[in-house]
C-alpha cells in the first residue's frame, strides 16, 4: 500500500506528514509504528490537568502517550489527576474500540515523590518519559535526578520556565550532555499557539514586508482567574509569592510564553532594558489583604534583536476586576507593508483570533483564522504533546529543546537585572 495511503489509517501520524512534522522517509523506516510513550507525571497541580486533559485527546496513533505513574506528597491532587484520567478513558472508550485497540488511558500506579517513582522502575513501573511538573525551584534537582543513566529514560520533560538562574540552566544542560541516551525537553506550547503559527506564515512569506517594530502585551486578572487560588488560599506556603522560588513575577511566568512568541518571530534578543513594579496585592473576603507579590506585576521594556528590530514588552497584573481585553491585543508586529495583531481575547477557544491589516484590507482587517480555528492558547497543547513525541523518538526537537527554552529565560534575567541596574543588559546566548 503506498505510504500517504498507510498514514492515513493513523490520524496523528496523518497530521504530523500533511504538516511537515514528519517525513516520507521517517514514516517508511517505520520508527513511528511503536506503541504509545509510557508516561508518568510529577506533580499534580493545576497545569498537570492541563496536560492530561490534552494528551488524552490526541488520536489513537503511535503519536501520543499513556499515563501510566503519577506522583505528588498530596494525596488529594493525585485523587484530582486520576479521576480526570478516569473520566477521559471513559470519553475515549467508543473510539478506541473502533479502532479495535487498547484504551488510550491506563489507570495510573500513585508515588509520593519523583525519586519514589523512579525507584519502582524495573520492578513494578515501566517508563519511557516523565513530566516534571512542579514549582520553579525544584526543577533542577528533579531534571538531573531523572536524567541519569540507571533509569533508562528516553525523555525528561519539565514544564517552563526551565530554570531560574543562569548557573541553574546550566548545570541541567550538562546533566542532558552526559546521559546521551535521554533527552531534555521543555514544555513550551507558543510554537504551537494556532494564532503565532498563523503570523509566522505571513511574515515568512513577506505580505507585510520587512518587520521594523514589534510589540508584546501578557496581561492578567488576578480576581478573574483560578491561577492563583491555591495562593490565596495560604501566602506563607505558596511558592509563587516568593521570588526565591518562583524566580520572579510575571515574566518568569506566563510572560516566558510571550517571550518565545517574540523569538518565533524575530531570532535572539542581543539586549534589553526594564523597569517593573510590584504593587498588587490581594483583596480577601474578610476585607483584608495579602501581602504584595514579591515578584513583579508591572513591567515595561524594550528588546533589542539580532535581526535590528526593537521591540516594546509589557506585562501588567490587575488585582481588582478585568482587563479590556477586546481593546488590548496581546501582540502586534509592524512591517513596511502591513501590520498583525492577535487579540488580547485570544486565549480562550472561538475568541481573538489574529489580524492582518495591510493596503488591500485597512478596514478591520482580514482575519487569519476561521472562527472554528481561533481556538485560543489551550489549544497549542495537544499539538505540543504530538510534537513532543515526535522529538523523542528522533532524539531532538529545537522547538522543545532546553536549550532553546533557557535562551527564553535567559531574556527574562536580563529584564531583572536591567531592572535593577537601570542599564541596558546583555542576553546570555547559551550557544
Amino acid at each position: 500500500m503506498p505510504m500517504q495511503a498507510e498514514a492515513l489509517k493513523i490520524p496523528g501520524l496523518a497530521e504530523a506528514l500533511q504538516h511537515g512534522e514528519v517525513s516520507a522517509d521517517e514514516f517508511q523506516s517505520g520508527m513511528f509504528g511503536r506503541a504509545a510513550l509510557r508516561l508518568g507525571v510529577v506533580g499534580c497541580g493545576r497545569i498537570t490537568r492541563v496536560h492530561v486533559e490534552a494528551i488524552t485527546s490526541l488520536p489513537y496513533s503511535s503519536l501520543r502517550f499513556n499515563i501510566v505513574a503519577i506522583a505528588d506528597p498530596v494525596p488529594e491532587s493525585r485523587q484530582n489527576v486520576l479521576r480526570l484520567l478516569q473520566t477521559r478513558a471513559q470519553g475515549n472508550s467508543e473510539a478506541e474500540e473502533e479502532n479495535a485497540k487498547q484504551p488510550a488511558v491506563t489507570i495510573a500506579q500513585e508515588f509520593v515523590s519523583l525519586s519514589d517513582m523512579l525507584a519502582a522502575l524495573g520492578s513494578r513501573l515501566e517508563l519511557d518519559a516523565v513530566l516534571l511538573a512542579l514549582p520553579h525551584d525544584v526543577h533542577e534537582s528533579a531534571v538531573v535526578e531523572a536524567l541519569h543513566e540507571k533509569h533508562n529514560l528516553q525523555a525528561v520533560i519539565v514544564e517552563k520556565p526551565f530554570g531560574i538562574n543562569a548557573a541553574s540552566m546550566r548545570r541541567m544542560l550538562a546533566a542532558e550532555r552526559a546521559n546521551p541516551n535521554c533527552s531534555l525537553f521543555v514544555a513550551e506550547q507558543s510554537p504551537w499557539w494556532p494564532e503565532v503559527k498563523a503570523c509566522l506564515d505571513v511574515i515568512r512569506s513577506g505580505q507585510i514586508g520587512k518587520v521594523v517594530s514589534a510589540h508584546a502585551h501578557y496581561f492578567e486578572s488576578l480576581m478573574t482567574t483560578d491561577f492563583w487560588e491555591s495562593a490565596k488560599k495560604d501566602v506563607k506556603t505558596n511558592w509563587r509569592w516568593s521570588v526565591e522560588r518562583s524566580g520572579g513575577g510575571m515574566i518568569m511566568d506566563g510572560g516566558i510564553h510571550w517571550i518565545r512568541a517574540l523569538r518565533i518571530w524575530l531570532g535572539d534578543v542581543t539586549s534589553v532594558i526594564a523597569c517593573m513594579s510590584s504593587p498588587v496585592a490581594v483583596p480577601c473576603q474578610d476585607g483584608s489583604r495579602l501581602p504584595l507579590l514579591e515578584g513583579e506585576t508591572i513591567s515595561h521594556a524594550l528588546m533589542q534583536f539580532a535581526c535590528g528590530v526593537t521591540a516594546s514588552f509589557q506585562t501588567t497584573m490587575l488585582a481588582e476586576g478585568p482587563v479590556c481585553e477586546s481593546a488590548s491585543p496581546f501582540f502586534r508586529i509592524t512591517g513596511l507593508k502591513g501590520e498583525l495583531v492577535i487579540s488580547g481575547r485570544s486565549m480562550q477557544p472561538n475568541q481573538g483570533g489574529a489580524t492582518l491589516f495591510d493596503r488591500n484590507c485597512i478596514e478591520g482587517g482580514l482575519p487569519l483564522l476561521t472562527p472554528h480555528a481561533r481556538r485560543g492558547f489551550h489549544a497549542a497543547f495537544p499539538d505540543m504533546w504530538r510534537s513532543i513525541n515526535i522529538g523523542i523518538l528522533r532524539r531532538c526537537s529545537r522547538e522543545h529543546s532546553a536549550r532553546e527554552a533557557a535562551r527564553d529565560v535567559a531574556v527574562a534575567l536580563a529584564l531583572y537585572e536591567s531592572a535593577r541596574s537601570g542599564q541596558w543588559q546583555t542576553v546570555e546566548s547559551f550557544e
